[in-house]
């Protein structure tokens, strides 16, 4: 039990501390509106249906229009307050892949899609609020398993202090019945001796109880 608690710690040490840098690039998206320029991102150890509420939950938060048709969320009305006053149309779809999962995002902002080429200044800023997206839902994801992996240390930890319990519990038997038996062996020795005491009572009682008889038996 020790061992696999100690398996487990680490495991869970290499799960988290290994540094997993997040980046945004250029891609495409085929969407509904056609193909068009796009912000590409892999999100690690996630899955498409939290990605997706968040996504929408974002562009809600940015006073978006959402909606969600077959796989893809698409947000008029837009307003990125932050950077941009003048309301974009986003489109995103995101793909299990594995563990992870790839969201690609295209902003129509106005002018055409964002990108390096056309808007650089907007498409970095786009590129950062993207980023900040995709890191807070991989730490909200790693915080998930991280808990969910706790929960089963501090399960396993209080199962080796019940174990360490009833081993003591056991040995205080163990050595109450030792005890026990080492005072029974000197109430046997005692026995012992008394019986030997008695054996001879017994011999003599027993001879004056036959001189007695002789005696009685002797009178006529």
């Amino acid at each position: 039990m020790k061992k696999l608690i100690s398996v487990l710690f680490v495991l869970l040490i290499s799960e988290f501390i290994s540094a997993q840098k997040i980046s945004v690039n250029e891609s495409k998206l085929i969407s509904s509106a056609g193909e068009m320029d796009a912000f590409e991102v892999w999100v690690p150890k996630c899955n498409v249906d939290d990605i997706e509420k968040s996504i929408e939950k974002w562009l809600k938060s940015h006073n978006g229009d959402v909606s969600n048709k077959k796989g893809e969320i698409a947000a008029t009305n837009v307003v990125f307050k932050e950077f941009y006053q003048t309301p974009v149309t986003v489109y995103s779809k995101v793909e299990q892949s594995g563990s992870d999962v790839k969201l690609k995002m295209s902003v129509d902002a106005g002018a055409g899609f964002a990108s390096i080429k056309s808007q650089p200044d907007l498409y970095l800023k786009f590129q950062t609020a993207i980023r900040n997206l995709a890191v807070t839902e991989a730490k909200d994801a790693a915080q998930k398993r991280l808990d969910t992996e706790q929960k089963q240390l501090d399960k396993l930890n209080g199962d080796m202090s019940q174990l360490k319990k009833d081993k003591e519990h056991l040995q205080k038997e163990i050595d109450d019945c030792n005890a026990t038996i080492e005072k029974n062996k000197q109430s046997i020795q005692t026995n012992d001796g008394n019986q030997t005491t008695k054996t001879s009572e017994l011999g003599a009682q027993d001879q004056k109880v036959k001189q007695l008889t002789d005696e009685l038996n002797g009178i006529q």
